[in-house]
Protein backbone atom coordinates (compact mmCIF):
# COMPACT_ATOMS: atom_id res chain seq x y z
CA UNK A 1 0.00 0.00 0.00
CA UNK A 2 1.21 3.41 -0.58
CA UNK A 3 2.28 6.20 1.75
CA UNK A 4 0.32 9.62 2.22
CA UNK A 5 3.35 11.12 0.77
CA UNK A 6 3.20 8.94 -2.43
CA UNK A 7 -0.14 9.60 -2.39
CA UNK A 8 0.40 13.35 -2.94
CA UNK A 9 3.41 13.04 -5.20
CA UNK A 10 1.80 10.54 -7.56
CA UNK A 11 -1.70 12.38 -7.85
CA UNK A 12 -0.06 15.48 -8.29
CA UNK A 13 1.98 13.99 -11.69
CA UNK A 14 -1.03 12.49 -12.20
CA UNK A 15 -3.35 15.97 -12.18
CA UNK A 16 -0.43 17.43 -14.43
CA UNK A 17 -1.05 15.04 -17.21
CA UNK A 18 -4.22 15.20 -17.08
CA UNK A 19 -4.19 19.32 -17.10
CA UNK A 20 -1.84 18.87 -20.42
CA UNK A 21 -4.67 17.25 -21.72
CA UNK A 22 -7.36 19.14 -21.57
CA UNK A 23 -7.85 22.61 -23.54
CA UNK A 24 -10.10 25.28 -22.03
CA UNK A 25 -13.02 24.41 -23.83
CA UNK A 26 -12.42 20.86 -22.71
CA UNK A 27 -12.35 22.16 -18.97
CA UNK A 28 -15.84 24.76 -19.69
CA UNK A 29 -17.66 21.38 -20.41
CA UNK A 30 -16.41 19.17 -17.27
CA UNK A 31 -17.46 21.99 -15.12
CA UNK A 32 -21.03 22.27 -16.76
CA UNK A 33 -21.45 18.84 -15.36
CA UNK A 34 -21.20 19.70 -11.77
CA UNK A 35 -24.48 21.19 -10.13
CA UNK A 36 -22.21 21.52 -7.10
CA UNK A 37 -19.97 24.20 -8.20
CA UNK A 38 -21.47 28.09 -8.08
CA UNK A 39 -22.91 29.44 -11.63
CA UNK A 40 -21.21 32.62 -10.72
CA UNK A 41 -18.07 30.22 -9.95
CA UNK A 42 -18.08 28.21 -13.22
CA UNK A 43 -17.63 31.13 -15.46
CA UNK A 44 -14.17 32.44 -13.75
CA UNK A 45 -12.90 28.88 -14.28
CA UNK A 46 -10.49 28.83 -17.54
CA UNK A 47 -8.26 26.35 -16.83
CA UNK A 48 -7.42 22.94 -15.64
CA UNK A 49 -5.39 24.26 -12.11
CA UNK A 50 -9.01 26.56 -11.17
CA UNK A 51 -11.27 23.27 -11.88
CA UNK A 52 -9.03 20.96 -9.49
CA UNK A 53 -8.77 23.23 -6.71
CA UNK A 54 -12.71 23.96 -7.19
CA UNK A 55 -13.51 19.77 -6.86
CA UNK A 56 -11.19 19.64 -4.07
CA UNK A 57 -13.25 22.40 -2.55
CA UNK A 58 -16.41 20.60 -2.53
CA UNK A 59 -14.91 16.93 -1.99
CA UNK A 60 -15.12 15.86 -5.34
CA UNK A 61 -12.02 15.39 -5.87
CA UNK A 62 -8.45 14.07 -3.67
CA UNK A 63 -5.96 11.49 -3.50
CA UNK A 64 -8.35 8.94 -2.54
CA UNK A 65 -11.58 9.57 -4.82
CA UNK A 66 -10.43 10.49 -8.61
CA UNK A 67 -13.95 8.14 -9.58
CA UNK A 68 -16.36 10.85 -10.24
CA UNK A 69 -13.76 13.00 -12.45
CA UNK A 70 -13.14 9.83 -14.11
CA UNK A 71 -16.93 9.64 -14.98
CA UNK A 72 -17.39 12.84 -15.95
CA UNK A 73 -14.44 12.68 -18.36
CA UNK A 74 -15.54 9.61 -20.16
CA UNK A 75 -19.32 11.13 -20.38
CA UNK A 76 -17.85 13.50 -22.73
CA UNK A 77 -15.59 10.99 -24.60
CA UNK A 78 -12.30 12.25 -23.20
CA UNK A 79 -10.65 8.77 -22.66
CA UNK A 80 -6.98 9.96 -22.57
CA UNK A 81 -7.05 12.28 -19.76
CA UNK A 82 -9.80 9.58 -17.95
CA UNK A 83 -6.90 6.78 -18.81
CA UNK A 84 -4.56 9.20 -16.50
CA UNK A 85 -7.14 8.64 -13.39
CA UNK A 86 -7.70 5.23 -13.97
CA UNK A 87 -3.84 4.41 -14.12
CA UNK A 88 -3.57 6.27 -10.62
CA UNK A 89 -6.54 4.54 -9.20
CA UNK A 90 -4.87 1.08 -10.37
CA UNK A 91 -1.67 1.81 -9.14
CA UNK A 92 -1.65 3.62 -6.11
CA UNK A 93 -4.93 3.71 -4.27
CA UNK A 94 -5.24 0.74 -1.64
CA UNK A 95 -7.64 -1.89 -2.42
CA UNK A 96 -8.01 -1.09 -5.68
CA UNK A 97 -9.45 -4.68 -7.68
CA UNK A 98 -10.44 -5.55 -4.40
CA UNK A 99 -14.29 -6.53 -4.37
CA UNK A 100 -15.67 -3.58 -2.85
CA UNK A 101 -19.13 -3.22 -4.49
CA UNK A 102 -21.95 -5.71 -3.61
CA UNK A 103 -23.86 -6.88 -6.53
CA UNK A 104 -27.04 -4.47 -6.65
CA UNK A 105 -29.19 -8.27 -7.31
CA UNK A 106 -27.49 -10.03 -4.72
CA UNK A 107 -26.43 -7.63 -2.02
CA UNK A 108 -25.11 -9.91 0.78
CA UNK A 109 -22.86 -11.25 -2.98
CA UNK A 110 -19.55 -8.74 -3.84
CA UNK A 111 -18.73 -8.00 -7.36
CA UNK A 112 -15.50 -10.41 -6.81
CA UNK A 113 -15.27 -12.06 -10.31
CA UNK A 114 -14.36 -10.43 -13.82
CA UNK A 115 -16.62 -11.73 -17.15
CA UNK A 116 -13.68 -11.11 -19.91
CA UNK A 117 -16.57 -11.55 -22.51
CA UNK A 118 -18.26 -9.07 -21.37
CA UNK A 119 -16.12 -6.90 -19.47
CA UNK A 120 -18.04 -6.55 -16.25
CA UNK A 121 -17.77 -7.73 -12.52
CA UNK A 122 -19.97 -9.74 -11.51
CA UNK A 123 -20.84 -11.46 -8.16
CA UNK A 124 -20.56 -15.60 -7.73
CA UNK A 125 -24.32 -15.55 -7.99
CA UNK A 126 -24.48 -13.71 -11.69
CA UNK A 127 -21.40 -15.85 -12.57
CA UNK A 128 -23.21 -19.08 -11.44
CA UNK A 129 -26.93 -18.33 -12.73
CA UNK A 130 -26.09 -15.98 -16.02
CA UNK A 131 -22.49 -15.95 -17.52
CA UNK A 132 -21.99 -19.56 -16.81
CA UNK A 133 -25.38 -20.40 -18.89
CA UNK A 134 -24.19 -18.11 -21.44
CA UNK A 135 -21.88 -19.71 -24.26
CA UNK A 136 -18.34 -18.15 -24.90
CA UNK A 137 -18.37 -16.14 -21.26
CA UNK A 138 -14.70 -16.81 -19.40
CA UNK A 139 -15.33 -15.99 -15.54
CA UNK A 140 -12.13 -14.96 -13.70
CA UNK A 141 -11.33 -14.06 -9.86
CA UNK A 142 -10.28 -10.19 -9.62
CA UNK A 143 -7.35 -11.55 -7.99
CA UNK A 144 -6.71 -13.85 -10.88
CA UNK A 145 -6.66 -11.23 -13.43
CA UNK A 146 -4.29 -8.56 -11.58
CA UNK A 147 -1.68 -11.41 -10.94
CA UNK A 148 -2.03 -12.45 -15.04
CA UNK A 149 -1.41 -9.06 -15.70
CA UNK A 150 1.56 -8.60 -13.50
CA UNK A 151 2.76 -11.98 -14.90
CA UNK A 152 2.60 -10.49 -18.71
CA UNK A 153 4.32 -7.45 -17.70
CA UNK A 154 7.22 -9.32 -16.21
CA UNK A 155 7.84 -11.33 -19.41
CA UNK A 156 7.40 -8.57 -21.49
CA UNK A 157 10.09 -6.63 -19.15
CA UNK A 158 12.17 -9.17 -19.63
CA UNK A 159 12.25 -9.45 -22.96
CA UNK A 160 12.99 -5.88 -23.43
CA UNK A 161 15.88 -6.40 -21.78
CA UNK A 162 17.01 -8.93 -23.47
CA UNK A 163 16.62 -6.84 -26.78
CA UNK A 164 18.12 -3.81 -25.47
CA UNK A 165 21.53 -6.50 -24.66
CA UNK A 166 21.09 -7.75 -28.25
CA UNK A 167 21.10 -4.16 -29.58
CA UNK A 168 24.16 -2.66 -27.11
CA UNK A 169 25.87 -5.67 -28.69
CA UNK A 170 25.09 -5.06 -32.47
CA UNK A 171 26.15 -1.46 -31.93
CA UNK A 172 29.21 -2.47 -30.37
CA UNK A 173 30.25 -4.78 -33.22
CA UNK A 174 28.99 -1.46 -35.80
CA UNK A 175 31.46 0.50 -33.86
CA UNK A 176 34.39 -1.68 -33.96
CA UNK A 177 33.82 -1.94 -37.80
CA UNK A 178 33.50 1.41 -37.99
CA UNK A 179 36.68 2.59 -36.30
CA UNK A 180 38.72 -0.29 -38.26
CA UNK A 181 37.53 1.33 -41.88
CA UNK A 182 38.32 5.04 -40.49
CA UNK A 183 41.71 3.45 -39.66
CA UNK A 184 42.17 1.89 -43.03
CA UNK A 185 41.08 4.69 -44.66
CA UNK A 186 43.05 7.17 -42.91
CA UNK A 187 46.22 5.13 -43.78
CA UNK A 188 45.34 5.54 -47.84
CA UNK A 189 44.68 9.17 -47.49
CA UNK A 190 48.27 9.59 -45.84
CA UNK A 191 49.90 7.87 -48.65
CA UNK A 192 48.27 9.41 -51.29
CA UNK A 193 49.05 12.95 -49.65
CA UNK A 194 52.20 12.51 -48.96
CA UNK A 195 53.10 11.19 -52.73
CA UNK A 196 51.48 14.18 -54.30
CA UNK A 197 51.00 17.01 -51.90
CA UNK A 198 54.07 18.87 -53.69
CA UNK A 199 52.45 18.67 -56.54
CA UNK A 200 49.22 19.88 -55.83
CA UNK A 201 50.14 23.07 -54.14
CA UNK A 202 52.20 23.64 -56.77
CA UNK A 203 48.93 23.43 -59.41
CA UNK A 204 47.30 25.38 -56.25
CA UNK A 205 49.73 28.44 -56.80
CA UNK A 206 49.48 28.73 -60.29
CA UNK A 207 45.60 28.42 -60.49
CA UNK A 208 45.33 31.35 -57.82
CA UNK A 209 48.05 33.37 -59.71
CA UNK A 210 45.81 33.09 -62.66
CA UNK A 211 42.62 33.63 -61.02
CA UNK A 212 44.26 36.64 -59.88
CA UNK A 213 45.22 37.89 -63.22
CA UNK A 214 41.62 37.44 -64.27
CA UNK A 215 40.16 39.41 -61.43
CA UNK A 216 42.63 42.33 -61.84
CA UNK A 217 41.60 42.42 -65.85
CA UNK A 218 37.69 42.23 -64.92
CA UNK A 219 38.10 45.09 -62.65
CA UNK A 220 40.13 47.08 -65.09
CA UNK A 221 37.36 46.23 -67.70
CA UNK A 222 34.92 47.72 -64.94
CA UNK A 223 36.10 50.77 -64.58
CA UNK A 224 36.12 51.39 -68.59
CA UNK A 225 32.42 50.45 -68.70
CA UNK A 226 31.36 52.74 -65.87
CA UNK A 227 33.51 55.80 -67.44
CA UNK A 228 32.08 55.25 -70.58
CA UNK A 229 28.38 54.70 -69.17
CA UNK A 230 29.10 58.41 -67.22
CA UNK A 231 30.35 59.83 -70.64
CA UNK A 232 27.07 58.63 -72.05
CA UNK A 233 24.94 59.75 -69.41
CA UNK A 234 26.23 63.29 -69.86
CA UNK A 235 25.23 63.46 -72.99
CA UNK A 236 22.11 62.25 -72.85
CA UNK A 237 21.15 64.89 -70.07
CA UNK A 238 22.41 67.57 -72.38
CA UNK A 239 20.14 66.67 -75.06
CA UNK A 240 17.23 66.63 -71.95
CA UNK A 241 18.60 70.22 -71.78
CA UNK A 242 18.60 71.63 -75.65
CA UNK A 243 14.95 69.87 -75.86
CA UNK A 244 14.18 71.85 -73.14
CA UNK A 245 15.33 74.74 -74.42
CA UNK A 246 13.40 74.36 -77.78
CA UNK A 247 9.73 74.43 -75.90
CA UNK A 248 10.57 77.86 -74.56
CA UNK A 249 11.78 79.55 -77.65
CA UNK A 250 11.89 78.99 -81.08
CA UNK A 251 14.41 81.45 -82.56
CA UNK A 252 16.94 79.28 -83.37
CA UNK A 253 14.81 75.91 -83.75
CA UNK A 254 17.20 74.93 -87.11
CA UNK A 255 20.58 75.32 -85.66
CA UNK A 256 19.75 73.43 -82.50
CA UNK A 257 18.21 70.56 -84.54
CA UNK A 258 21.52 70.87 -86.57
CA UNK A 259 22.83 70.39 -83.07
CA UNK A 260 21.10 67.67 -81.70
CA UNK A 261 21.71 65.95 -84.41
CA UNK A 262 25.74 65.84 -83.93
CA UNK A 263 24.92 65.42 -80.70
CA UNK A 264 22.79 62.02 -81.32
CA UNK A 265 25.16 61.09 -83.90
CA UNK A 266 27.57 61.21 -81.02
CA UNK A 267 25.74 59.01 -79.03
CA UNK A 268 25.21 56.32 -81.45
CA UNK A 269 28.82 56.27 -81.77
CA UNK A 270 29.45 56.33 -77.90
CA UNK A 271 26.37 53.58 -77.16
CA UNK A 272 28.33 50.94 -79.66
CA UNK A 273 31.65 51.57 -78.47
CA UNK A 274 29.89 50.89 -75.09
CA UNK A 275 28.04 47.85 -76.46
CA UNK A 276 31.31 46.78 -78.09
CA UNK A 277 33.04 46.96 -74.63
CA UNK A 278 30.06 45.40 -73.03
CA UNK A 279 30.26 42.59 -74.88
CA UNK A 280 33.85 42.01 -74.52
CA UNK A 281 33.39 42.39 -70.41
CA UNK A 282 30.49 39.72 -71.06
CA UNK A 283 32.58 37.50 -72.82
CA UNK A 284 35.91 37.59 -70.61
CA UNK A 285 32.94 37.26 -67.56
CA UNK A 286 30.97 34.48 -68.50
CA UNK A 287 33.32 31.72 -67.41
CA UNK A 288 32.59 33.20 -64.07
CA UNK A 289 29.28 32.86 -63.51
CA UNK A 290 25.77 34.76 -63.19
CA UNK A 291 26.80 38.04 -63.77
CA UNK A 292 24.41 40.50 -65.86
CA UNK A 293 25.84 44.06 -65.88
CA UNK A 294 22.34 45.10 -67.78
CA UNK A 295 21.10 43.78 -64.31
CA UNK A 296 23.26 45.57 -62.59
CA UNK A 297 22.52 48.98 -64.28
CA UNK A 298 19.14 48.85 -65.23
CA UNK A 299 16.09 50.20 -63.54
CA UNK A 300 14.34 48.75 -60.67
CA UNK A 301 11.76 46.43 -62.02
CA UNK A 302 8.27 47.63 -61.99
CA UNK A 303 7.08 43.83 -60.11
CA UNK A 304 7.75 42.44 -57.05
CA UNK A 305 10.88 41.36 -56.66
CA UNK A 306 12.40 38.92 -53.63
CA UNK A 307 15.48 39.87 -51.89
CA UNK A 308 15.63 36.83 -49.68
CA UNK A 309 14.99 35.57 -46.28
CA UNK A 310 15.43 35.10 -43.14
CA UNK A 311 14.46 32.66 -40.50
CA UNK A 312 13.16 34.46 -37.24
CA UNK A 313 12.75 30.88 -35.70
CA UNK A 314 12.54 27.34 -37.08
CA UNK A 315 8.99 27.23 -38.31
CA UNK A 316 8.80 31.17 -39.37
CA UNK A 317 10.89 32.22 -42.54
CA UNK A 318 10.65 36.32 -43.26
CA UNK A 319 10.56 37.16 -47.35
CA UNK A 320 11.44 40.34 -48.20
CA UNK A 321 9.93 42.05 -51.55
CA UNK A 322 10.37 44.92 -53.26
CA UNK A 323 7.30 46.71 -54.63
CA UNK A 324 8.17 50.55 -54.20
CA UNK A 325 6.89 50.67 -57.87
CA UNK A 326 3.79 49.22 -57.15
CA UNK A 327 2.93 49.86 -53.64
CA UNK A 328 5.62 52.42 -52.11
CA UNK A 329 7.60 50.41 -50.66
CA UNK A 330 8.78 46.62 -49.19
CA UNK A 331 6.59 44.00 -48.01
CA UNK A 332 7.60 42.00 -45.66
CA UNK A 333 5.66 38.17 -45.84
CA UNK A 334 6.20 35.74 -43.39
CA UNK A 335 5.76 31.81 -44.32
CA UNK A 336 5.91 28.53 -42.86
CA UNK A 337 9.64 27.70 -44.92
CA UNK A 338 8.76 23.79 -45.16
CA UNK A 339 5.25 24.83 -46.28
CA UNK A 340 5.53 27.90 -48.63
CA UNK A 341 2.14 28.10 -48.93
CA UNK A 342 1.25 28.74 -45.52
CA UNK A 343 1.29 32.33 -44.64
CA UNK A 344 1.61 33.88 -41.20
CA UNK A 345 1.44 37.43 -42.00
CA UNK A 346 2.21 40.19 -44.05
CA UNK A 347 3.48 43.91 -43.77
CA UNK A 348 4.27 46.47 -45.80
CA UNK A 349 7.03 49.14 -44.97
CA UNK A 350 6.98 52.36 -46.81
CA UNK A 351 10.22 53.53 -48.53
CA UNK A 352 11.03 56.52 -49.90
CA UNK A 353 14.45 56.06 -51.49
CA UNK A 354 12.91 54.43 -54.84
CA UNK A 355 16.68 54.55 -57.35
CA UNK A 356 18.71 53.20 -55.10
CA UNK A 357 18.10 49.42 -54.11
CA UNK A 358 17.44 47.22 -51.35
CA UNK A 359 19.13 44.95 -49.55
CA UNK A 360 18.89 42.53 -46.48
CA UNK A 361 20.56 40.73 -43.78
CA UNK A 362 19.98 36.60 -44.08
CA UNK A 363 20.97 36.04 -40.46
CA UNK A 364 18.59 37.85 -37.44
CA UNK A 365 19.79 40.55 -35.69
CA UNK A 366 19.62 39.46 -32.16
CA UNK A 367 18.53 42.32 -29.74
CA UNK A 368 17.11 42.28 -25.92
CA UNK A 369 16.76 38.47 -26.55
CA UNK A 370 14.75 38.47 -29.47
CA UNK A 371 15.47 38.28 -33.27
CA UNK A 372 14.60 41.06 -35.57
CA UNK A 373 14.50 41.45 -39.48
CA UNK A 374 17.25 43.65 -40.70
CA UNK A 375 17.16 45.74 -44.29
CA UNK A 376 18.30 48.71 -45.56
CA UNK A 377 17.76 51.42 -48.82
CA UNK A 378 19.97 54.23 -49.59
CA UNK A 379 21.41 55.41 -46.16
CA UNK A 380 18.63 54.25 -43.91
CA UNK A 381 18.89 51.06 -42.03
CA UNK A 382 15.15 49.46 -40.81
CA UNK A 383 15.42 47.38 -37.76
CA UNK A 384 11.50 44.66 -37.48
CA UNK A 385 10.39 43.72 -34.19
CA UNK A 386 7.43 41.25 -33.76
CA UNK A 387 4.89 40.00 -31.77
CA UNK A 388 5.26 37.14 -29.59
CA UNK A 389 1.98 34.82 -29.33
CA UNK A 390 0.98 31.71 -28.66
CA UNK A 391 4.87 30.45 -29.42
CA UNK A 392 4.87 32.31 -32.81
CA UNK A 393 5.92 35.47 -33.95
CA UNK A 394 2.04 36.71 -35.20
CA UNK A 395 2.49 40.55 -36.44
CA UNK A 396 5.32 43.50 -36.99
CA UNK A 397 5.28 45.12 -33.34
CA UNK A 398 7.25 48.52 -35.07
CA UNK A 399 9.82 49.05 -37.64
CA UNK A 400 13.27 51.37 -35.91
CA UNK A 401 15.15 53.27 -38.56
CA UNK A 402 18.19 54.39 -38.10
CA UNK A 403 20.12 56.76 -40.55
CA UNK A 404 23.72 56.67 -41.43
CA UNK A 405 25.32 60.34 -41.53
CA UNK A 406 28.83 58.98 -42.85
CA UNK A 407 27.43 57.65 -46.21
CA UNK A 408 27.96 60.84 -49.07
CA UNK A 409 24.00 61.72 -50.93
CA UNK A 410 25.48 60.05 -54.05
CA UNK A 411 26.28 56.62 -52.43
CA UNK A 412 24.03 53.74 -50.71
CA UNK A 413 24.11 50.62 -48.67
CA UNK A 414 24.90 47.73 -51.13
CA UNK A 415 24.85 45.15 -48.38
CA UNK A 416 23.88 44.77 -44.74
CA UNK A 417 24.72 41.38 -42.17
CA UNK A 418 25.19 40.53 -38.91
CA UNK A 419 26.55 37.61 -37.72
CA UNK A 420 25.11 34.38 -36.05
CA UNK A 421 23.40 34.24 -32.38
CA UNK A 422 26.84 34.01 -30.22
CA UNK A 423 25.66 35.06 -26.55
CA UNK A 424 25.71 38.92 -26.02
CA UNK A 425 29.18 39.99 -28.08
CA UNK A 426 27.14 40.16 -31.27
CA UNK A 427 23.81 41.12 -29.73
CA UNK A 428 23.22 44.64 -31.50
CA UNK A 429 26.19 44.68 -34.33
CA UNK A 430 25.97 44.89 -37.77
CA UNK A 431 28.02 45.65 -41.07
CA UNK A 432 27.16 47.86 -43.97
CA UNK A 433 28.76 48.01 -47.48
CA UNK A 434 28.78 50.79 -49.31
CA UNK A 435 28.56 51.61 -52.78
CA UNK A 436 31.79 53.56 -54.53
CA UNK A 437 33.51 52.51 -51.08
CA UNK A 438 36.23 50.07 -50.31
CA UNK A 439 35.50 49.71 -47.12
CA UNK A 440 32.74 48.11 -44.11
CA UNK A 441 31.87 49.94 -41.46
CA UNK A 442 30.14 48.04 -37.94
CA UNK A 443 27.37 49.63 -36.62
CA UNK A 444 24.74 49.33 -33.74
CA UNK A 445 21.26 50.19 -32.88
CA UNK A 446 22.40 52.73 -30.89
CA UNK A 447 23.41 54.95 -33.59
CA UNK A 448 27.03 54.41 -32.88
CA UNK A 449 29.67 53.54 -35.71
CA UNK A 450 31.99 51.39 -33.79
CA UNK A 451 34.80 50.22 -36.67
CA UNK A 452 35.75 51.00 -40.31
CA UNK A 453 37.54 48.02 -41.96
CA UNK A 454 39.18 48.75 -45.21
CA UNK A 455 39.45 45.71 -47.44
CA UNK A 456 40.66 47.60 -50.29
CA UNK A 457 38.58 45.59 -52.37
CA UNK A 458 36.44 47.31 -55.09
CA UNK A 459 32.72 45.77 -56.16
CA UNK A 460 31.89 44.41 -52.79
CA UNK A 461 29.16 41.75 -52.92
CA UNK A 462 28.06 40.97 -49.59
CA UNK A 463 29.51 40.34 -46.56
CA UNK A 464 29.50 37.99 -43.43
CA UNK A 465 31.55 37.85 -40.30
CA UNK A 466 32.13 35.13 -37.61
CA UNK A 467 34.09 36.69 -34.46
CA UNK A 468 37.54 39.25 -35.65
CA UNK A 469 37.20 37.29 -38.75
CA UNK A 470 35.28 39.09 -42.22
CA UNK A 471 34.63 37.34 -45.67
CA UNK A 472 34.06 39.68 -48.06
CA UNK A 473 32.68 38.54 -51.80
CA UNK A 474 33.21 40.77 -54.87
CA UNK A 475 31.07 40.96 -57.85
CA UNK A 476 33.86 39.69 -60.30
CA UNK A 477 35.31 36.00 -58.64
CA UNK A 478 33.86 33.29 -57.05
CA UNK A 479 36.97 33.84 -54.73
CA UNK A 480 35.56 35.44 -50.93
CA UNK A 481 38.70 37.02 -49.01
CA UNK A 482 39.12 36.42 -45.26
CA UNK A 483 40.35 39.41 -43.01
CA UNK A 484 41.12 39.39 -39.98
CA UNK A 485 40.38 42.60 -37.57
CA UNK A 486 42.28 42.16 -34.61
CA UNK A 487 45.19 43.40 -33.93
CA UNK A 488 45.38 44.93 -37.96
CA UNK A 489 43.22 44.39 -40.74
CA UNK A 490 45.13 41.41 -42.72
CA UNK A 491 44.48 39.13 -45.36
CA UNK A 492 43.92 35.51 -44.14
CA UNK A 493 42.66 33.48 -46.49
CA UNK A 494 40.29 32.29 -48.97
CA UNK A 495 36.74 30.44 -49.54
CA UNK A 496 37.56 29.01 -52.88
CA UNK A 497 35.70 25.85 -54.81
CA UNK A 498 37.67 23.24 -56.30
CA UNK A 499 39.25 24.02 -59.86
CA UNK A 500 36.93 21.60 -61.41
CA UNK A 501 34.10 23.95 -60.32
CA UNK A 502 35.25 27.08 -62.08
CA UNK A 503 33.38 29.85 -63.43
CA UNK A 504 30.84 30.23 -60.04
CA UNK A 505 30.02 33.28 -59.25
CA UNK A 506 29.19 34.43 -55.23
CA UNK A 507 25.96 35.49 -54.47
CA UNK A 508 25.61 35.28 -50.53
CA UNK A 509 28.02 34.08 -48.08
CA UNK A 510 26.82 33.47 -44.14
CA UNK A 511 28.78 32.25 -40.94
CA UNK A 512 26.31 29.50 -39.15
CA UNK A 513 28.70 29.20 -35.93
CA UNK A 514 30.37 26.32 -37.35
CA UNK A 515 31.14 26.70 -40.66
CA UNK A 516 30.66 29.64 -43.91
CA UNK A 517 28.08 28.54 -46.02
CA UNK A 518 28.33 30.17 -49.27
CA UNK A 519 26.01 30.65 -52.76
CA UNK A 520 26.96 30.15 -55.97
CA UNK A 521 25.92 30.28 -59.47
CA UNK A 522 27.35 29.39 -62.88
CA UNK A 523 25.84 30.07 -66.58
CA UNK A 524 26.18 26.72 -68.85
CA UNK A 525 24.40 28.00 -71.75
CA UNK A 526 20.85 28.13 -71.58
CA UNK A 527 20.87 26.53 -68.09
CA UNK A 528 22.05 27.73 -65.01
CA UNK A 529 23.77 25.64 -62.50
CA UNK A 530 24.29 26.63 -58.55
CA UNK A 531 25.72 24.88 -55.85
CA UNK A 532 25.67 25.96 -51.76
CA UNK A 533 29.47 24.75 -50.36
CA UNK A 534 30.58 24.50 -46.95
CA UNK A 535 33.79 25.77 -45.34
CA UNK A 536 36.09 25.73 -42.25
CA UNK A 537 36.34 29.14 -40.81
CA UNK A 538 39.78 29.86 -42.19
CA UNK A 539 38.69 28.65 -45.44
CA UNK A 540 39.07 24.84 -46.02
CA UNK A 541 36.66 23.53 -48.01
CA UNK A 542 34.22 21.29 -46.43
CA UNK A 543 31.97 20.02 -49.30
CA UNK A 544 29.06 20.54 -51.39
CA UNK A 545 25.66 20.98 -49.29
CA UNK A 546 22.59 21.27 -52.01
CA UNK A 547 22.95 21.83 -55.87
CA UNK A 548 21.07 22.22 -59.04
CA UNK A 549 20.56 23.17 -62.16
CA UNK A 550 17.82 25.52 -63.98
CA UNK A 551 16.46 26.11 -66.91
CA UNK A 552 14.75 29.81 -66.03
CA UNK A 553 15.93 32.53 -63.61
CA UNK A 554 12.65 31.84 -61.66
CA UNK A 555 14.78 28.86 -60.55
CA UNK A 556 17.87 29.86 -59.41
CA UNK A 557 18.10 29.99 -55.76
CA UNK A 558 18.21 34.40 -53.79
CA UNK A 559 19.13 33.32 -50.86
CA UNK A 560 20.16 30.80 -47.69
CA UNK A 561 19.13 31.17 -44.22
CA UNK A 562 19.95 28.48 -41.95
CA UNK A 563 18.32 26.80 -38.62
CA UNK A 564 20.98 24.32 -37.11
CA UNK A 565 21.87 21.86 -39.45
CA UNK A 566 19.25 22.73 -42.07
CA UNK A 567 20.04 25.12 -44.94
CA UNK A 568 16.26 27.13 -46.33
CA UNK A 569 16.75 27.61 -49.99
CA UNK A 570 14.84 30.80 -51.02
CA UNK A 571 13.80 31.35 -54.94
CA UNK A 572 12.26 33.86 -56.78
CA UNK A 573 8.82 31.64 -57.65
CA UNK A 574 8.03 32.25 -54.06
CA UNK A 575 9.29 28.44 -53.11
CA UNK A 576 11.63 27.66 -50.12
CA UNK A 577 13.54 24.25 -50.38
CA UNK A 578 15.43 23.06 -47.48
CA UNK A 579 18.40 20.81 -47.23
CA UNK A 580 20.63 19.15 -43.93
CA UNK A 581 24.27 19.36 -44.19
Amino acid sequence: MATSSEYSAQFGSCLFAVSNILTEQNVQDVTSEYDEINPDRKKSIKGAADLFSELQGHGLLNEKNVNDLASKLEELKLERAAQHLKKYQKEYLAGYGEPTERCFLHEKFYLQYFCATCAERTCAECAEKFHNMTPGCKIFALSEVKKRSENQRDELEQNLYLAELTLNSAEMEAMEQCKKSSHLKKYVRNRIEKDYLSLLQRVEHEEYAILDQIMENKVMLMKKFLSAKNQLEKIIDYIDYLRESLKESHGDILNMTKSITWIENETQLTEKNMEDQLDVLRGDISALGNFSVDKEMSAVSSQSTLIGGVLIQKNQLVHLYDERHIHGGVNLVCIDPTDASREYWRHLVIVSKRQCCVVMSYISLWYNSTPHVLFAAGNIVFIVQHNWHNSIYESVASVQTRVIDEIREDSYITSIFTCAKNGKQFEDEFLISISNCASLKKCRISNKTLQVINTGIDFIKCASYAFNIVAVATCLSSNVVLLTTEPSIRKVGYLRPKPWMEGLLTVSVIWDGTYWIVLYVRNKGQEKEWKIIKYERMGEFVGVCAEGEQCDETNVPVSVARCKNTLFVSFPDKTVSFFRH
